[in-house]
């Protein structure tokens, strides 16, 4: 890893809310569109729905390589322990 990547991945750790609701209205914006275009095929609303879904694939878990990609995972989780935890 890189000295860059490193500091890039530390710096993540302070903007991480922001990231993760970054990351959430892109997943949205891409299930919608997908929908959107099952819709146009004819496909009924759940219908569409499901198949946007399946093509997608796991929303978790892309999130969670996402996340490892952005951070250290260790310094992450210990920075969420510190903040979690009662004064």
């Amino acid at each position: 890893m890189t000295i860059k990547r490193l500091i890039a991945r530390l710096f993540a750790l302070v903007r991480a809310n922001r990231l993760d609701r970054e990351l959430d209205d892109e997943v949205r914006a891409h299930l919608e569109l997908a929908e959107h275009d099952a819709l146009a095929r004819g496909l009924d609303p759940g219908e569409a729905r499901r198949e946007a879904m399946r093509q997608f694939g796991g929303v978790a878990q892309m999130k969670e390589i996402h996340r490892d990609d952005r951070s250290v995972r260790w310094l992450d989780n210990f920075v969420k322990d510190i903040r979690s935890r009662p004064y």
